[in-house]
């Protein structure tokens, strides 16, 4: 189908510019620094959900003073951010999807899309996280439209009249390839495989643990899929079998090879929805037995977990893991399996902990306090800590805390080269006279929400 309509071109319109939003992850517009650089007025700042596994440029330009804001740090961000030149946000998905969708957030978008179909309407093709909630408040969406985006269904329609500017963009989209798995990683996967039940509806964080884990279960039968991203291996599990095919396999984003993409166009099996509906609160606690499967950094004895920092440093930021894991605990049947390892890359501080390095970077799998959750929220968790301890220098430490409210049990699967841990979070159902278990002492009374995590591990408070 071709339109005629008249549009001004993507430099005048940057040209007016204060606030951009520009696509990032498998979406990212290859050149998009130089033509900010080339077009937009200095005082512009530049936002975009840049993903240090696939995005590796910065949009901030120490000549001119340009900012960029982001809610994720890659290599050049954090050089920038030493500068100044990154507004760094680093929020869990739900609160980044509230403040895009502000009023008058954004007066320009820069947007890759897929051409437009007989009805006129684009396809966000691999990234349909956020925009839908906000696109309709942008009076300048600047098309750039690429023939290598997959046409995917769910959220992800443009229509190609609403675009301000339009930009003939044939450049291949970001790959990212897969790394084999090291022996650490396969040991986790096959302990998180066999938690997972059949018919489960299962998400995964990005990483070698979550990759892992979609290759072993291929054995398992009608597991279903909501989650935030996926990528090459979830084809994996759809041709063995194991995936419901009477339901789609939801997300809002993917990443991953070029055939991988090429496999996502027109494909009706996928369903692409905005962060509302895939880290929608009231969403995922109405699946039953979901099942989220995500890694961190470190976890402690008090069964806090965090996403974000290891030994003193600002490493991530929590993502879209802190919704899926207490969406997951609210769910009947529901699982949030938390994976670490013990012992962790050189220069970071170990997997397990007697209490978080950074208590600012609580994800709270407890329950989160700025959610205000009832006190009974701490009660109804299960803490189930299963470490693999062959050469662990912080055993001492571990066994030294004698919290009877976290079950441990030590397992060896012969892998002398390392210490593997799991976090697994069950929520309890009340017993026949609607109780629940005696909850942890109190410890579990101030993660209830009459303390926040923060105090909690605040340093030299009597507990």
């Amino acid at each position: 189908m071709t339109f005629t309509l008249a549009r001004p071109s993507a430099g005048s319109v940057l040209s007016a510019a204060k606030n951009i939003y520009v696509s990032a992850c498998a979406a990212e517009l290859a050149d998009a620094p130089e033509l900010l650089q080339r077009h937009s007025p200095s005082s512009a700042v530049a936002t975009g959900i840049f993903s240090p596994i696939i995005n590796h440029r910065s949009y901030a330009d120490p000549e001119t003073g340009r900012r960029v804001r982001s809610f994720f740090l890659t290599r050049e961000l954090k050089k920038h951010l030493t500068l100044g030149l990154v507004e760094y946000c680093p929020w869990r998905y739900r609160n980044i999807d509230r403040w895009l969708s502000s009023a008058d957030r954004f007066d320009t978008a820069m947007v890759m899309l897929s051409p437009p179909d007989s009805n006129g309407e684009c396809s966000l093709g691999v990234q349909t996280d956020f925009l839908p909630s906000f696109a309709g408040r942008v009076d300048n969406l600047i098309g750039f439209i690429n023939p290598r985006m997959p046409r995917t269904s769910g959220d992800a329609l443009i229509s190609y009249r609403a675009l301000a500017s339009v930009v003939d963009y044939d450049v291949a989209l970001p790959t990212m390839a897969q790394r084999p798995a090291d022996d650490i990683s396969a040991a986790i996967a096959e302990q998180i495989a066999a938690i997972v039940p059949d018919r489960a509806t299962v998400q995964f964080g990005l990483g070698q643990i979550p990759s892992q884990v979609i290759a072993r279960l291929s054995g398992h039968h009608e597991i279903r899929v909501h989650s935030g991203v996926v990528d090459d291996n979830i084809l994996i599990l759809e041709e063995s079998g194991a995936l419901d095919s009477s339901v789609p396999i939801v997300t809002g984003t993917a990443v991953g090879t070029t055939s991988f993409y090429d496999a996502l166009s027109k494909n009706d099996r996928f369903s692409f929805r905005a962060v509302r509906h895939t880290h929608s609160h009231r969403v995922i606690s109405s699946i039953e037995r979901f099942t989220a499967i995500n890694s961190v950094l470190q976890v402690d004895l008090f069964g806090q977990s965090s996403a974000e920092g290891s030994g003193g440093k600002l490493v991530a930021s929590p993502g879209g893991l802190p919704d899926f894991a207490r969406g997951a605990l609210d769910s009947e049947g529901g699982t949030s399996i938390i994976a670490v390892r013990a012992v962790s890359q050189p220069g970071h501080s170990p997997g397990i902990v007697a209490s978080l390095d950074m208590p600012h970077a609580v994800t709270g799998t407890a329950g989160d306090a700025d959610e205000q959750c009832p006190p009974d929220s701490a009660r109804a968790v299960q803490y189930r800590l299963l470490c693999e301890w062959p050469h662990c220098t912080h055993r001492r430490c571990c066994r030294s805390r004698k919290l009877d409210w976290a079950q441990r049990a030590t397992t060896c699967l012969g892998h002398g080269a390392g210490c593997i841990a799991i976090l697994w979070l069950q929520r309890h159902t009340r017993d026949n006279d609607g109780a629940f278990p005696p909850r942890p002492r109190d410890q579990g009374r101030r993660l209830g929400g009459t303390a926040s995590c923060q105090e909690l591990r605040r340093p030299g408070r009597r507990t």
